[in-house]
């Protein structure tokens, strides 16, 4: 039975963007990704979402430090789960992406 070269380097690609390959193993990904467009698609998606994930942490962290800075709890909690809210749709569509392209 003959898998398709794009599982194995779709299971490898949040690792890739990670920076936790090696440095052979990341030009062979590098090398199937040029190639294959549906790759490039991946990649692009999962690095927009792990672009968007950081930010929202950044976000998060530099609001709750001046939140409590301010001495206002009240707006915290509203605060967070519009943070929860946000860090789950960008989850949802980095998932949703993987699904879609195996």
């Amino acid at each position: 039975m003959k898998t398709d070269p794009c599982q194995s380097y779709q299971k490898i690609l949040v690792d890739y963007a990670d920076l936790e390959l090696s440095p052979e193993r990341a030009q062979e990904v590098v090398d199937h990704v040029q190639s294959c467009h549906s790759c490039q698609q991946l990649l692009a998606a999962l690095k927009q979402s792990l672009f968007i994930s950081q930010g929202l942490w950044r976000t998060g962290y530099e609001s709750a430090k001046s939140i409590a800075a301010r001495g206002h709890t009240q707006k915290h909690p509203r605060f967070i789960r519009k943070l929860i809210a946000a860090a789950a749709c960008a989850l949802l569509t980095g998932v949703a992406l993987l699904m879609v392209h195996r």
